[in-house]
């Protein structure tokens, strides 16, 4: 019986190319991988006139839905000689509610000054394709 003693001839240049591959994943993770990451965030979140970031920050979309509903007091003279109320809920009512940032101002040099406008529109085919009575 024939018993090798060797490890293969790709012993070393593996072991070296792996010590030398795991210490650059250390530093890039360490060093390089968090500053590359801020720049990207920096480029997409920072708020400059002219870039999609800002545009949607204006005028944001979708809209959001607002749920309201309604509660009718059927037992009206009860509730006002002391008695609990029985209420039947009447809805739901959907609004679709948008804003906007007006007179948009930069104060300092990187702080804005914004008034916000905010309005609902009433959602009158979703109304319709939810409400249970009323």
């Amino acid at each position: 019986a024939v018993v090798s003693t060797q490890s293969g001839h790709y012993g070393r240049g593996c072991q070296t190319f792996f010590s030398v591959f795991s210490i650059f994943m250390i530093v890039f993770t360490v060093v390089l991988f968090p500053i590359i990451f801020q720049d990207l965030v920096n480029s997409q979140v920072v708020l400059t006139n002219g870039t999609l970031s800002f545009d949607q920050w204006l005028a944001p979309t979708p809209a959001i839905f607002k749920i309201v509903t309604v509660y009718n007091v059927t037992n009206q003279a009860n509730v006002t000689a002391g008695g609990q109320p029985i209420l039947e809920p009447i809805g739901p009512y959907y609004f679709r509610e948008y804003r906007e940032r007006v007179n948009v101002e930069e104060v300092y040099d990187q702080e804005l000054w914004f008034g916000e406008k905010k309005w609902y529109e009433f959602d009158y085919n979703t109304t319709n394709n939810n409400r249970t009575n009323g």
